[in-house]
């Protein structure tokens, strides 16, 4: 009976090592990657949200930037628009003054007759196109004359 005993002691004492070998180890294991994997997933998550307010923080400025860019470039383009408007009416007019000052130096050099003057009349001569009262439009985004334009 002392050999039973005596097995039953050494079982024991082995499922005991066994247990304290390999159970308790895994068991530590366990709750260690269980910690681990939560410390892991709160520092996911303030980094994340770190990462979303500096994203914030960048879109913010870039749209900043880019809408600043976009109507300075659009206050060139106008200014530029109207640099262009300006100087070609100041083109026509000019050119409409040489070419008044061209006729009044030929009607200079014309022998004075009611005849010279009729026929240098006649060749200096165009139809004046006047066009009618305007309105707004329905839309309220143009101009539209009040009678339709007959040619």
């Amino acid at each position: 009976m002392q050999q039973q005993g005596w097995f039953k002691g050494i079982r024991a004492k082995l499922i005991g090592i066994f247990v304290l070998i390999k159970m308790i180890p895994l068991v530590l294991i366990a709750w260690y990657a269980w910690h681990a994997s939560q410390q892991l997933g709160n520092e996911v998550s303030a980094k994340a949200s770190n990462m979303a307010e500096a994203m914030l923080s960048s879109i913010k400025t870039v749209g900043k930037t880019v809408t600043d860019d976009s109507i300075s470039a659009l206050d060139q383009r106008s200014r530029e628009a109207i640099e262009t408007l300006t100087t070609d009416a100041a083109k026509e007019i000019a050119d409409f003054l040489y070419d008044r000052d061209r006729d009044i130096r030929q009607a200079s050099n014309i022998e004075p007759s009611e005849a010279n003057f009729r026929r240098f009349l006649d060749e200096h001569s165009r139809k004046l196109y006047t066009h009618g009262a305007w309105k707004l439009a329905e839309d309220g985004k143009s101009w539209v004359p009040e009678k339709p334009v007959s040619l």
